[in-house]
């Protein structure tokens, strides 16, 4: 069941409305742009740390759940490899491979409400992601 939150994704998160956040995160592109960049910034920089690291990388089918505490709050983030990007700050269409492993992973949380952004999924519209997420209480922020 796909819903609507007429509210940014952070403000979402850091608000309880959301449980988890997925984020698309490209190989090629640094600085990172999208959700996983506004993450990046509001976590101080950790999703960057793990990049340097070698943690994660971006690669499609990539998938790391990332139980972060900020501010004696907790949060849960799950970053997903979607591969290249054709330029650094352009979304395009996420391919089935990071998709299947994406729903796998999401399946098996067992959250209430995992919410993307629909521009991180090169603006899908929600024909797309039943399809791809089925099964997942989803909730799409801006």
């Amino acid at each position: 069941m796909i819903h609507h939150l007429e509210k940014d994704a952070d403000l979402a998160l850091f608000s309880g409305e959301i449980q988890l956040l997925v984020a698309a995160l490209y190989r090629n592109e640094r600085p990172l742009y999208g959700l996983a960049g506004l993450l990046d910034w509001r976590f101080r920089g950790l999703i960057s740390d793990y990049i340097r690291s070698g943690f994660f990388s971006g690669e499609a089918g990539e998938c790391i759940y990332l139980p972060l505490i900020h501010n004696d709050l907790f949060y849960h983030i799950m970053l997903l490899g979607v591969g290249d990007t054709d330029r650094p700050g352009t979304r395009k269409m996420v391919t089935q491979h990071p998709l299947q492993i994406l729903h796998k992973n999401l399946v098996s949380l067992r959250n209430s409400r995992v919410a993307v952004s629909r521009t991180d999924f090169g603006n899908a519209n929600d024909n797309f992601f039943s399809e791809n997420l089925p099964e997942v209480p989803l909730w799409i922020v801006h």
